[in-house]
């Protein structure tokens, strides 16, 4: 028979399932949101022009740039949160703010290395598409998302804590 897992691992695999549910929900919902505003800024009349570029051209293409992102960045998020979670004594030591930081700045190396390794050599062929992943990482919404992704971790190790010592 299999011994269980102490409580607190429990609590702490649970609270990092919690984080890979929230890291899709959240960043899925704002990265949707900053592609469509891009979108309709891009269609609005600027002097001479009708709009900048059309809808069909944009939205795959920055929709294929935020799943390469957040794909890579899961990854490396995921691993990250899951080494704070096992260290002793994390529901005293974490701090949202180093967590906000660290995740924004994890996403924006991502985005700047894809846009300069995979992008604009493959997007230069076609003349026009190099500037798309450039203006994901202007749009700091990862500091957003970030910033709710450690109040959840925060708010779930904190309401643990009377329970058991983590």
């Amino acid at each position: 028979m299999e011994s269980l897992p102490p409580p607190s691992m429990r609590v702490r695999h649970a609270i990092l399932q919690q984080f890979r549910r929230s890291y899709l929900l959240w960043n899925g919902l704002l990265s949707g949101l900053a592609i469509a505003i891009l979108v309709w800024y891009w269609q609005q009349p600027t002097g001479d022009r009708l709009g900048f570029v059309a809808y069909t051209q944009s939205i795959p293409i920055l929709l294929i740039a935020s799943l390469l992102i957040h794909g890579i960045s899961f990854y490396f998020q995921d691993r990250y949160t899951r080494n704070q979670l096992r260290r002793p004594n994390i529901a005293m030591e974490f701090r949202v703010l180093l967590y906000t930081i660290r995740f924004y700045l994890y996403n924006l190396a991502i985005a700047v290395l894809l846009s300069v390794v995979g992008f604009y050599p493959l997007l230069a062929l076609l003349f026009f598409f190099w500037i798309y992943p450039v203006l994901l990482w202007l749009i700091p919404y990862h500091l957003l998302s970030g910033a709710i992704l450690g109040w959840e971790i925060k708010r779930r190790l904190h309401a643990a804590m009377p329970e058991e010592e983590l």
